[in-house]
């Protein structure tokens, strides 16, 4: 008899493929859905009377794009005291979210940013609402944001010294 091992998915797999970001990709209803089974490079879903298989590049792809493309119908608003915080609004749900830009990454107070840092374990990650601010930013994607503001380069323990001491 031969014994075969069964692919063990990490908890960012089990965390990553649920069934409501499979739906939403997918344009289907939660309950369209049977099972989800994580693999190793992307996800198998069971619908009612067929199976889909989406590589993890995929539906990381299609789960963005659908926050892209539901943030254009959102409303920003900058703070006239400090411009690093926004108010994105959604007039149809009549729902408001605090949105602060850092320098190397963009946090926002909704359970759609907390779920996704939690399950990836990083802060660099996109909700809606922070596509909405990056696209009144004037920037397409996160990446995009970080490498815009990122410093030319790392001053050099000389250099510091030298413009501590005002040399510079």
């Amino acid at each position: 008899m031969i014994k075969v091992n069964r692919y063990q998915p990490t908890t960012l797999e089990t965390k990553l493929y649920t069934v409501s970001r499979a739906a939403r990709i997918l344009k289907l209803k939660r309950d369209q859905i049977e099972f989800i089974y994580p693999c190793s490079d992307g996800c198998l879903i069971g619908l009612w009377n067929d199976s889909v298989f989406i590589s993890k590049v995929e539906f990381i792809k299609l789960l963005s794009t659908d926050r892209r493309q539901r943030s254009k119908a959102l409303k920003v608003t900058e703070n006239v005291f400090d411009n690093t915080v926004f108010t994105v609004r959604n007039e149809n749900k009549g729902t408001a979210y605090r949105v602060e830009a850092h320098q190397d990454y963009i946090n926002c107070g909704c359970k759609d940013y907390d779920n996704l840092s939690q399950d990836l374990g990083t802060n660099k990650v996109s909700c809606k609402h922070i596509y909405a601010v990056l696209g009144f930013l004037g920037h397409s994607s996160l990446n995009e944001y970080i490498n815009h503001n990122k410093p030319l380069r790392e001053p050099s323990e000389y250099g510091t010294y030298h413009m501590a001491q005002g040399h510079y």
